[in-house]
């Protein structure tokens, strides 16, 4: 207890978690943020702040803070520098595929960054997608969102490190929308949040918050252009985690990895532990 979250052992990936819990016994002033920036957890429960939080957010806005920019006015090559970073650095179902063998990863990082020059136009093009920057101007992260009737077509077979992956959304996405048909009406206009990274060069303490800014307005991006529902699939547990205890996502399919067989029945993520996940996620825009 008198110790600091990350140095009692916590972690991103486990933050949102604990801050749920507590707000379930009542502690609802704490945020994400306190917990991240507070010296001693001790310090915490001994000084609550008396704070009007009526609808028990997870986190503060902190709009302050951050700026959105269209991805328009990001360089291409630094945008697409942050997403093969921290998706090849950090991703849990990446790290699947190239194991962290340097030359495997070397090779991931140069198909994933053909994949993505080549449909960077695109992204720009659809007004969908942004980045998202500090008060010195410093590029933070990056969300890539696409119309989901019209996703960008991807040759496989130039790609494949990177295909089991793309293969096993696009199955995915289309045994969830397909799920869903079959039971209720399903919106016809949908956007697509392919992709959402945050810079290596963000402190630990901060990565969370910056994920969750630009989670949020990612949603609100959707809103903005007519959008009656958006739909996402995440393999990281943070942003797992955001969908379903933070943005309350309405429809979720959850796919177990290990147990995942690609088209041809082969179990490829057969060596993933076996609470590693990906989830498909929908949530109605109103």
């Amino acid at each position: 207890m008198n110790r600091s979250f990350f140095a009692a052992g916590g972690s991103s990936r486990n933050a949102l978690l604990l801050v749920a819990k507590l707000h379930r016994f009542g502690l609802s002033c704490l945020t994400v943020e306190r917990l991240f920036d507070a010296s001693t957890l001790n310090d915490i429960l001994l000084n609550e702040v008396d704070i009007d939080r009526s609808n028990k957010e997870l986190f503060f806005e902190y709009d302050n803070k951050y700026q959105v920019v269209p991805l328009a006015q990001i360089g291409k090559d630094q945008g697409i520098a942050i997403v093969v970073d921290s998706f090849a650095t950090l991703g849990e179902i990446d790290t699947l595929i190239h194991q962290n063998q340097p030359n495997a990863q070397l090779e991931y990082r140069r198909q994933f960054t053909v994949i993505l020059n080549h449909h960077w136009p695109q992204f720009v093009t659809l007004e969908l997608s942004f980045g998202i920057i500090n008060n010195n101007g410093n590029l933070l992260g990056v969300s890539l969102s696409t119309d989901a009737a019209h996703e960008p077509y991807i040759d496989l077979t130039t790609v494949p490190l990177v295909a089991p992956i793309l293969t096993m959304l696009e199955v995915k996405e289309k045994e969830f929308l397909k799920r869903l048909h079959s039971q209720k009406d399903v919106p016809e206009s949908i956007m697509s949040n392919m992709i959402t990274a945050v810079n290596l060069d963000v402190p630990l303490e901060k990565r969370t918050n910056v994920m969750y800014q630009i989670e949020r307005h990612t949603l609100q991006v959707a809103k903005a252009h007519g959008f009656q529902a958006i739909v996402t699939a995440n393999t990281g547990s943070v942003t797992q985690q955001l969908t379903k205890y933070v943005f309350k996502y309405d429809e979720n399919l959850v796919v177990q990895l290990n147990e995942y067989r690609d088209p041809s029945g082969d179990l490829i993520f057969s060596h993933a532990d076996p609470n590693q996940t990906m989830t498909v996620s929908m949530k109605y825009i109103v």
